[in-house]
C-alpha cells in the first residue's frame, strides 16, 4: 500500500471464504442486471484485477467514471459486487470494489418463461461479442501468423451419459485454466466462447 493512504479492510479470511462460494443468480432481475455487454466487461475486469476503483475500471474499459459507477452500483444492487476497501486519501474516500464470487451460477428459484428468455438473451450477447472479437482479430491478420490464437470450429455428434460427463469435466478444466492464468503481461490475451446445446432427435 502506498505511503500516506490509510485503509480499512474487511477480514481477508472471511472474504476469501465467501468468494469461494458461487454467486447464484436466482431471479430475472438479477439476470437482467448481469446481462449487459458493459457489465460483462466489468465482471471480467474484476475477475482479473480482484479489486479496483471506479476510476481505474473506467480507464480499463474506455468509458467514463460515471458509467463505471453506474454499472458497479447495478451489480452491487443484486449482491454480486461489494465494497472491499475504502481508502482515505485526505479528500474524498476512494472505494475499491470486488466480486462476491468469481463463479456465477444460474440457479432460478422458478424456471419461468421470463428467466428462460433472459438466459437466451445472455447467450446472444456472448455470441455477438465473440463475433466482434473474432472479426477484429481476423481483419488484423492474426490468423495468418498466429493460428494458435484464432480458431473457430463446430462439431456435432451423439454422446452417451458417460461421455457427456467427461465433456463437462474437460470444460471445467478449461474454465479453471482460464481463471488461474491471471494477468501475465507477457502472455497472449485471448477469449473463449463455448456453446453446448442438445440438437434434439431428427
Amino acid at each position: 500500500m502506498m505511503p500516506g493512504i490509510a485503509a480499512k479492510q474487511k477480514n481477508s479470511g472471511q472474504a476469501a471464504r465467501a468468494r469461494s462460494r458461487p454467486f447464484r443468480v436466482r431471479t430475472v432481475e438479477q439476470l437482467r442486471a448481469v446481462n449487459s455487454a458493459e457489465r460483462h466487461g466489468v465482471i471480467e475486469a474484476l475477475i482479473s484485477l480482484e479489486q479496483t476503483t471506479a476510476g481505474d475500471l473506467a480507464v480499463r474499459l474506455g468509458t467514463s467514471v460515471q458509467a463505471a459507477h453506474y454499472h458497479l452500483r447495478r451489480l452491487e444492487g443484486i449482491g454480486l459486487v461489494r465494497e472491499a476497501t475504502r481508502l482515505a486519501t485526505g479528500g474524498r474516500p476512494s472505494v475499491l470494489y470486488e466480486l462476491v464470487s468469481k463463479d456465477i451460477v444460474l440457479d432460478p428459484r422458478r424456471a419461468t418463461k421470463a428467466f428462460l428468455e433472459e438466459k437466451i438473451r445472455g447467450a446472444k450477447l456472448f455470441m455477438l461479442r465473440a463475433e466482434r472479437e473474432y472479426g477484429a482479430a481476423a481483419r488484423a491478420g492474426r490468423g495468418r501468423d498466429e493460428p494458435r490464437v484464432l480458431r473457430v470450429t463446430r462439431d456435432s455428434t451423439r454422446m452417451s451419459s458417460a461421455q457427456l460427463r467427461r465433456l463437462h469435466s474437460l470444460l471445467a478444466e478449461v474454465d479453471t485454466l482460464f481463471r488461474e492464468s491471471g494477468e501475465d503481461p507477457s502472455g497472449e490475451a485471448v477469449a473463449l466462447t463455448i456453446v453446448l446445446a442438445p440438437k434434439g432427435s431428427k
